[in-house]
């Protein structure tokens, strides 16, 4: 029965979007038949998964402690939570061997 109500909530949130980009005029009519890619670059915005750089997020009280340790140093935020996972994990490898 939750099945049910879910597979027909989707059909009618998928519904309404499709009459709202009718009602809207949806950009998919602006779009031409045929592009041009002769002159394309491949990989213009290719970022290697290697370089892509994640947020982590801080509770609010390790945020206020780096915050004010950060203000007494002079050094970035970045660089203290660096030098603090540095430690950590070398201290974690010599634990490990």
């Amino acid at each position: 029965m939750n099945f049910e109500w879910t597979r027909l909530k989707l059909k009618q949130t998928a519904q309404n979007m499709t009459s709202a980009l009718r009602r809207e005029g949806s950009a998919m009519s602006d779009m031409q038949d045929e592009y041009d890619f002769s002159k394309a670059e491949r990989g213009k915005f290719y970022i290697p998964q290697e370089e892509i750089r994640l947020p982590h997020y801080l509770s609010p009280s390790l945020e206020l402690k780096l915050a004010l340790l950060s203000k007494r140093s002079g050094k970035s935020r970045d660089a203290l939570i660096s030098m603090v996972l540095e430690n950590e994990l070398d201290l974690l490898m010599t634990v490990a061997n």
